[in-house]
C-alpha cells in the first residue's frame, strides 16, 4: 500500500523534527506523501467517494441546523454543526484543504522556534 515515496516524507519529517535549528516544513512532507498516494491506482475513485460523503455531511448538518431553528429549538446547538462541516469540509477537500492547515502550522511553529531563538542568544 505504500511505496518508497511515502517512506521518503516519513524520513524527511523525521529527519526534520529531529534537527535543532532548521525550519519545519510539513506541507513539502505532506506534497510528497500525498503525491505518491494519488498515484496508485483507484485513489481518485476513493477520492471522489470521500468527496460525495463530505459534501452529503455538510447538507444534512446544513438542513437539520435549519430545521432544528424552524422548530425553535435555536439550532440544535451549535457545536454539532460545526463538527459536522469541519469533517464535511477536510473530506470534500482534502488535496486543499490540508496543505492549507499545515502550512499555518508551519508558519506558526516556525515563527515560535525563531522568537525562542533570538531570545536564547
Amino acid at each position: 500500500m505504500f511505496n518508497s515515496m511515502s517512506l521518503a516524507a516519513y524520513s524527511q519529517v523525521s529527519t526534520l523534527a529531529a534537527k535543532s535549528g532548521d525550519t519545519i516544513n510539513l506541507k513539502s512532507s505532506w506534497d510528497t506523501f500525498f503525491g505518491a498516494i494519488e498515484q496508485t491506482s483507484g485513489f481518485g475513485r476513493i477520492l471522489n467517494l470521500l468527496s460525495i460523503i463530505g459534501v452529503v455531511l455538510v447538507a444534512f448538518a446544513v438542513v437539520k441546523w435549519a430545521w432544528d431553528r424552524r422548530r425553535g429549538l435555536n439550532g440544535g446547538g451549535s457545536g454539532a454543526i460545526w463538527g459536522a462541516l469541519l469533517i464535511g469540509a477536510i473530506l470534500s477537500a482534502p488535496n486543499l484543504l490540508i496543505p492549507i492547515v499545515l502550512q499555518i502550522f508551519d508558519l506558526l511553529v516556525n515563527s515560535i522556534s525563531k522568537i525562542w531563538g533570538a531570545t536564547k542568544s
